[in-house]
């Protein structure tokens, strides 16, 4: 019969009835065609190769981002070539040979300046004449103070005007060495040793602590200066008034406490910052004068 099928059963199916349901052998070929289109890409390989390949895109990537950072160029594109990474490179390392440079110049101002203000102190407690005079004539003490700071004005004023600069750091050195020598030769000598033993301890240490230390020391500036006026403003109240010992050791511990923490500061300036180099050299010597005041008793001399 035209239009019909018959059945398992031996009955006519009607063309609504034939469906694919009916002969399973076409189901499953249909459901092997449609799985077949669905996957017509094979999967990728995951070989060593091509993980190398990815590992290696990763570290070129890295480094590019961390080029840019360090440079400062956070908001350029990842897609540098190898000239500008060479570029960057040579800017950080010209950037550092400069810093370096300007770091070992300070240090070796530092050094002399400390060498001639030590030869002033050892000259005026051990040559006796040369003793007696500078204590017998405290006018001079005076005069050196005085252009100790008129030199140190002069100082800030030119200090990138070459040579000049270097003549007036001289000027300035000798001065407050002058004025470091006199009143040095007032103290014991064994208290003198003890006071640049300490100074000298606590200078390297600080050192240390502030070359390794991550934290940004450059927020101290405006909370030291405050601390600089409290110990002048304190020290001139002292000097007008009558006072006992423990008065003055109390200012001269705040001070030395203060003294260290402008050690740290400047440090840390002159490493970051380029700062000028006189004012590590003026930390040092007021952490040794306030020392020696406090194991000399300078409060009763």
């Amino acid at each position: 019969m035209q239009g019909s099928r018959i059945g398992e059963n031996g009955q006519p199916l009607s063309r609504g009835a034939i469906g694919p349901h009916n002969f399973p052998e076409i189901q499953q070929h249909g459901q092997e065609t449609a799985a077949a289109s669905f996957y017509n890409v094979p999967p990728p390989s995951y070989n060593n190769e091509s993980y190398k390949n990815f590992q290696q895109h990763n570290q070129r990537k890295q480094t590019n981002d961390g080029l840019m950072f360090e440079a400062g160029l956070s908001g350029v594109e990842n897609n540098l070539d190898n000239g500008r990474i060479n570029e960057i490179k040579t800017n950080l390392q010209t950037d550092r040979q400069i810093r370096m440079a300007f770091v070992r110049k300070v240090y070796f101002l530092l050094t002399l300046q400390l060498l001639c203000t030590i030869i002033f102190i050892v000259w005026f407690m051990f040559h006796e004449p040369v003793k007696e005079y500078v204590q017998n004539n405290t006018w001079l003490l005076l005069i050196s103070w005085i252009m100790t700071f008129i030199s140190l004005i002069l100082l800030f004023w030119k200090r990138k005007a070459y040579p000049l600069n270097l003549f007036l750091l001289f000027i300035f050195t000798i001065f407050i060495s002058y004025g470091i020598g006199a009143v040095v030769s007032m103290y014991n000598a064994r208290v003198v040793l003890q006071s640049f033993i300490i100074t000298f301890g606590v200078f390297l240490a600080l050192q240390i602590f502030t070359l390794q230390s991550k934290f940004d020391f450059s927020s101290w500036g405006p909370f030291l200066y405050a601390g600089l006026w409290i110990i002048i403003f304190a020290s001139i109240i002292g000097w007008l008034f009558p006072y006992d010992r423990g008065y003055h050791i109390v200012i001269s511990v705040i001070a030395a406490f203060l003294f260290s923490a402008y050690i740290i500061y400047d440090t840390y300036m002159i490493f970051k910052r380029m700062s000028p180099e006189v004012d590590l050299y003026l930390d040092i010597l007021n952490l040794f004068v306030v020392i020696l005041a406090i194991f000399g008793g300078a409060g009763e001399t």
